[in-house]
């Protein structure tokens, strides 16, 4: 089996997932409809290249165009790359066939897969990133709660949000440290 072929198979799979997801659209979408859409995001798009991928013709797929069809569907690019998530198996790589949830799993860094290992402590450092977005909004509702409180004149409350922005500003602060010590780049300095 050649790289090739495999890539073939995966745009392939991809073409049918597209027509699928089109079709069952509630209208059902047509393919002109669709490249339209496509076409108003910014990536010229005809029919005729649409309904190649979507009948296995067309052989290669760019990043790109995948993100932009996604977007004119309505769906995340990696339910197009990973059709079924729960229950289809997939071909991750050539001839290592997974289950698409596990093929997701690794494509975000997750997991490895069948002791294909790509570094380190993927797990943790992904969890931290997570753990960083939720205390960012944490610190958000904590605030718009703060300045509820203000606007009410419930001085308990706004010093009670006041602590808890504390906290969270520190918590925030250790996370970007292990984030960066991860070899991250989290932007800005010590926001």
């Amino acid at each position: 089996m050649t790289q090739s072929t495999w890539n073939q198979r995966m745009v392939s799979a991809i073409g049918k997932h597209v027509k699928a997801i089109r079709e069952s659209k509630s209208p059902k979408l047509s393919a002109e409809r669709l490249a339209e859409r496509v076409s108003q995001l910014g990536y010229p798009y005809s029919r005729s290249a649409l309904v190649n991928l979507e009948y296995g013709r067309k052989k290669t797929l760019e990043v790109s165009e995948l993100i932009v069809i996604a977007e004119a569907l309505d769906v995340p690019p990696v339910e197009l790359l990973f059709p079924g998530l729960m229950v289809e198996e997939c071909e991750f790589l050539p001839g290592h066939f997974t289950t698409a949830w596990d093929s997701l799993k690794r494509f975000t860094g997750e997991a490895a897969l069948g002791g294909i290992a790509m570094r380190d402590q993927r797990e943790y450092n992904l969890s931290l990133m997570r753990a960083l977005d939720h205390n960012t909004a944490q610190a958000l509702e904590a605030s718009a709660r703060r300045s509820a409180a203000l606007s009410d004149g419930d001085l308990a409350r706004v010093e009670f949000e006041d602590s808890r922005l504390d906290a969270l500003r520190k918590h925030d602060a250790l996370l970007k440290d292990n984030i960066r010590a991860a070899g991250y780049d989290v932007g800005g300095g010590d926001e």
